[in-house]
């Protein structure tokens, strides 16, 4: 599925990405990964989708990292 494109010729940098953010977020959703290069265009293109994006990620390490604190204070306590 295409979900946006990149036109390297167009000079304007935010003008030659276009994504589609409903289904971008689809696809984050279902667990896609993004390349660094893929990541810096969206970040041109559609820069609230990257961030919220990024906050998920982040929420979710935050959220892993408490999980295997806890079970370590368990086992030792």
């Amino acid at each position: 599925e295409a979900i946006g494109w990149y036109d390297p010729f167009i000079e304007d940098a935010t003008l030659g990405v276009t994504v589609q953010a409903d289904r971008l977020q689809h696809w984050l959703g279902m667990g896609a990964q993004l390349t660094e290069s893929a990541e810096a265009l969206i970040a041109r293109s559609v820069p609230t989708v990257l961030e919220q994006y990024k906050a998920k990620v982040r929420a979710q390490a935050t959220k892993a990292c408490a999980k295997r604190r806890a079970s370590r204070q368990k086992a030792e306590g």
